[in-house]
Parts: structure tokens; sequence; C-alpha cells
């Protein structure tokens, strides 16, 4: 099983090798951990004019290393054109929101994206998935979910569904958690209204046009 510490370091690894601009990460400490984690940052600019070395600022950074900083949502869309949504309490702004069944990647119980995604679908949703899309394409690292965070997801479309019969346990704080299943004229009421997660709207784009494409839906 990875470690958390050798999570941060591919992480890091990652980082380094990614078109940063010629922003180099010089040092990065753990100063809170729990669920998630915020790491002190910090990163030299690039060099300014003349060639002299950049300025080395500080930052706050927050990452989920237990789910190796990746989490996947699931749009789930049903033959007669409707689709689920997850409605749930959100702790950062302290309200109830609408969503998508979503989760981060486990990996001492998900062997791949594909599995978490079934996971979370069965778990938050109680639903099985004939079809499970990826929304992305196989070798995107994952969509960044904030300016500072460390965390990305990668977007599934679920099709031929079903009820699960014998569904993953929900966290304990997800016991509240509730489906509702509406008509994609609510979907995109609320995805145009702003009332999704950023997350759960991005998915929900994804999913529409992958829809589309498909001839699926008009």
């Amino acid at each position: 099983m990875t470690t958390a510490a050798e999570a941060a370091a591919a992480r890091l690894s990652f980082v380094a090798r990614a078109d940063s601009g010629g922003y180099t990460v010089v040092a990065e400490q753990v100063v809170h951990q729990r669920y998630l984690s915020v790491y002190d940052r910090s990163v030299r600019f690039p060099s300014g004019e003349g060639g002299e070395a950049g300025a080395v600022f500080a930052f706050d950074v927050v990452g989920h290393p237990r789910a190796h900083f990746h989490a996947v949502w699931v749009l789930p869309f049903w033959a007669d054109g409707t689709v689920t949504l997850v409605r749930e309490y959100a702790q950062g702004p302290h309200a109830v929101v609408w969503s998508l069944p979503a989760g981060g990647v486990d990996p001492t119980k998900h062997s791949s994206l594909e599995d978490a995604a079934r996971a979370e679908l069965s778990e938050e949703a109680q639903l099985r998935a004939g079809e499970l899309v990826r929304l992305l394409p196989a070798d995107h690292p994952g969509v960044v979910e904030a300016k500072w965070c460390a965390n990305r997801f990668t977007p599934y479309l679920a099709l031929a569904l079903e009820e699960d019969s014998a569904p993953g346990a929900r966290d304990a704080e997800e016991l509240h958690l509730t489906t509702h299943r509406v008509p994609l004229a609510e979907l995109e009421r609320l995805l145009f209204a702003g009332e999704l997660l950023p997350p759960a709207a991005l998915t929900a784009m994804w999913g529409l046009a992958e829809l589309r494409r498909r001839g699926l839906i008009s």
C-alpha cells in the first residue's frame, strides 16, 4: 500500500514534470493533516529581466494524499432521459447542495479510476452501470479542482443503469445523503443557475455533450 508520504512525493514528482511555465517548487511541508492535508509550499517564480533569480513566495495548498489527490464524478443517465442527482451536505459553504455521485480514489479499495467510479455510483446512488464512459482522454491527468488545490478529478457518464440490489456501504457522514431522479431540463436549470458543485457542473456539461454526440438526446 502506498503511504501518504509516498503519494505526496509522487505528486511532487509529477509537479516537477508538468508544464509549470518556469515556476519551481523549492520546498513543501505538511502543516495540518486529517481527511485533507494542508501544505506550506514555497515556489520560485521565473527569473526577471537580466536573468536574476526569481522571488520565492509561500502558498497554502490543500490536497487529499490518501486518495492520491484524485477523485471521480459520475453523471447517471437513464434511457428515459432522466438523470440521478445527489443532494448532500457540503461542509465548506455549510449548506445542502446539489451534486453527483463522487468520491476519492482509495488505493486500498479501488483498482482503477473506473473501479472507483463504479463504487461511488453503487454507494451514493445505489446504481449499477452497464456502460461507464470516461469523459476525458485516457492519458488526461484529471481536471484541477481549484487554483489552490492539489486534487484533480476525472468525470464519467454512466449508461444502461439498473438498481444495485447489493449497494456498497456509505460513509457515516453520507447517511443523510438523498438521491433524486430528475428530467434533463431540471439538470440544465440547476447547471446554469449555478446550483451544482463545480466538478458536478463540469461533469454534467461533458456528459450532456457526450449524450448529444451519441444521439441519445437532442
